[in-house]
C-alpha cells in the first residue's frame, strides 16, 4: 500500500489489513530495526502482512515480491490535500487524526490551531507539485506490470469493488472523525491557493 498523507490512507490501510487477515506493516518505521523481535526488513513474512509506506521510492523495489498487489491511496483535489499537509506542519508532531474515542488534546490541539492565520506562499505549491508528479511517475512506471489499485479519498464513502482480491461492496470504516471545514478561516489567501492550484 503506497499511502499519501492526508489522503485517508491510515482508515483504508488498517481495514484492509483487518478483512485480508494480515498484519499491519508500516514500513517506514522498520528501516534497521527488528519487526516484533524477530523480524528485519529483508527477511519480512510479507505473505502474512499487509505492508504500507509513504515512500514511492519503495516502488522500485517491487520485483523482489512474488505477483505483488499494489495499493495506492491519493486524493483527487491537491489543493484540499495540500492545505491538510499544512496544517499538519502548524499543529505540530502530536496530531495527525482526530481518533474516535481517541485523546481529547487532539481535539483541543486541532481547535487551538484553527485561531491561527498562515498565508500560503506560491513556492511552497510547486514543491508540493512536483511530490506528486514524482510520486506519478514512479506509479505509472513501477506499478503497471503488477495487479494494481488506486483508491481516491473522495470516492471512500461509496463500496467499491477489488475483483482481484475476490472483494465486492467494500466500505470503508473510518476510524478517524472527519474535522470541520478550516481551511477558509484559517489561511488567509485561500482563494488564491485555489487559484494556483487550477493552474498545474
Amino acid at each position: 500500500m503506497f499511502r499519501e498523507p492526508r489522503s485517508g490512507s491510515t482508515s483504508v490501510t488498517k481495514y484492509l489489513a483487518d478483512i485480508l487477515n494480515r498484519d499491519f506493516c508500516f514500513v517506514d518505521n522498520l528501516v534497521a530495526e527488528i519487526v516484533n523481535g524477530q523480524h528485519t526488513w529483508n527477511n519480512l513474512p510479507n505473505h502474512k502482512l499487509l505492508l504500507n509506506t509513504h515512500l514511492f521510492e519503495k516502488l522500485k523495489e517491487l520485483d523482489r515480491y512474488n505477483n505483488p498487489f499494489v495499493f495506492r491511496c491519493t486524493r483527487k483535489n491537491k489543493c484540499e490535500q495540500f492545505l491538510s499537509e499544512v496544517a499538519i506542519y502548524h499543529i505540530g508532531n502530536n496530531f495527525r487524526n482526530i481518533e474516535k474515542d481517541g485523546p481529547t488534546q487532539d481535539v483541543e490541539s486541532f481547535y487551538d490551531f484553527t485561531k491561527q492565520q498562515i498565508e500560503i506562499d506560491f513556492k511552497n505549491v510547486v514543491k508540493f507539485m512536483r511530490r506528486k508528479e514524482n510520486e506519478d511517475y514512479l506509479w505509472n512506471e513501477y506499478s503497471i506490470p503488477y495487479e494494481n489499485y488506486t483508491l481516491y479519498y473522495e470516492d471512500m464513502s461509496f463500496p467499491f469493488d477489488i475483483p482481484a482480491l475476490n472483494l465486492y461492496n467494500v466500505t470503508i470504516e473510518h476510524r478517524t472523525e472527519k474535522l470541520p471545514d478550516y481551511k477558509r478561516d484559517v489561511f488567509t489567501n485561500y482563494d488564491q491557493v485555489v487559484e494556483w492550484f487550477s493552474k498545474f
